[in-house]
């Protein structure tokens, strides 16, 4: 089942200074309004997967969950915005191949 992107999911990353929508077409859907709000609110969208191979199995999910586990582990209560999460998680899954 693809995930559908919408324009209240588009507002939500933007409220937490995600600048960029990556779409993948094998498992990512836009809808119209979705690509309206994000161009209103200057988020790239983006086609293709930021990840490396690594990403590409059914697991890469459950990876950078427990990235993000050990961020806010080590950070405590320190704001990581999702961009810094999402370059964190690409370095990582970059290193495993």
């Amino acid at each position: 089942m693809k995930e559908l992107i919408t324009a209240e999911m588009v507002r939500e990353m933007a409220a937490k200074n995600q600048k960029q929508i990556f779409l993948s077409p094998d498992t990512t859907l836009i809808t119209p309004a979705a690509r309206d709000q994000a161009a209103e609110l200057g988020i790239e969208i983006v086609e293709g997967s930021p990840l490396t191979p690594a990403s590409q199995t059914k697991d890469w999910k459950k990876i950078r969950e427990a990235i993000i586990q050990c961020l806010r582990e080590d950070f405590g209560d320190q704001q990581l915005d999702e961009e810094t999460i999402g370059t964190i998680v690409r370095m990582v899954l970059g290193r495993l191949g």
